[in-house]
């Protein structure tokens, strides 16, 4: 009886041996392949040189800047605000430049601060700018009061032109050290073509049959048949601008050392 069961308990030990034998290779299997995962992963993206990946990255600095160029065409924008909102007059609507580029200034220090210090990856750091301000921009299609229209789209596009307008600037000057001049150029440019670009383009949304606005005094610039597309507008500009965050995410690379 004593002999059968140490028998039983030797078998028990040999059977628990192996189940944790069995359990440390699967184990060990499982950290093989995730190193194996991690290898071809880098392998995949050292695939890119250095002088590509920044070259990816100046151009998708070149088009984020045309986004943040479109804050220009509120300019032009004013008389349409102005004819759509009721409460809204000339002064409110020539307020709205102002409130968006102390918005952009001050926002801008805390930007700069963040990528240089390099908290955050320049695509997140871009992606939760880009969404803050483009969902901005469709609430401010779906409301009729003007202080909502000014806070969803002036305040939240100024934050994001500030906080974001440095990044693939910053980003783009490690990848050509000695040529931050001519990289910052480059990609500077798409600011100004974006404000030219998206101002020709709002207008000829709100306005395509270029209808002369009204100078009567006390009179709304616009009568409401026109003025009524600014919210079908910007709604373009939602899909519009989705499209060029998109591009941006594809083309943005991390710092060159990480």
């Amino acid at each position: 009886s004593s002999s059968m069961k140490y028998s039983e308990q030797k078998l028990f030990e040999s059977e628990k041996g192996q189940g944790s034998s069995k359990s440390k290779r699967s184990q060990k299997d499982r950290a093989v392949r995730a190193i194996l995962k991690t290898r071809m992963q880098q392998k995949t993206v050292s695939r890119l040189s250095r002088k590509t990946r920044g070259i990816l990255t100046v151009l998708g600095g070149f088009i984020w800047q045309m986004y943040l160029g479109s804050q220009f065409m509120v300019g032009n924008l004013a008389p349409y605000i102005q004819s759509y909102f009721a409460e809204a007059n000339q002064f409110s609507t020539q307020m709205i430049m102002p409130i968006m580029f102390s918005l952009s200034m001050v926002s801008n220090y805390y930007g700069s601060h963040s990528i240089k210090a390099r908290r955050m990856h320049p695509k997140i750091h871009i992606l939760v700018s880009g969404l803050f301000s483009m969902g901005g921009c469709l609430l401010a299609s779906l409301t009729t009061n003007f202080t909502l229209f000014v806070l969803f789209y002036a305040v939240t596009l100024g934050i994001t032109v500030g906080f974001s307008y440095i990044t693939a600037v910053y980003v783009a000057w490690q990848y050509f050290p000695g040529r931050e001049g001519m990289v910052s150029g480059i990609i500077i440019a798409g600011f100004g073509l974006g404000s030219s670009l998206f101002t020709y383009l709002s207008v000829f949304l709100v306005n395509p049959g270029s209808v002369s606005a009204n100078t009567e005094p006390g009179e709304k610039p616009f009568p409401m048949e026109i003025a009524q597309n600014l919210p079908k507008m910007l709604q373009s500009f939602s899909l519009i601008n989705i499209t060029i965050l998109t591009l941006v995410m594809v083309l943005l690379q991390d710092f060159p050392n990480q």
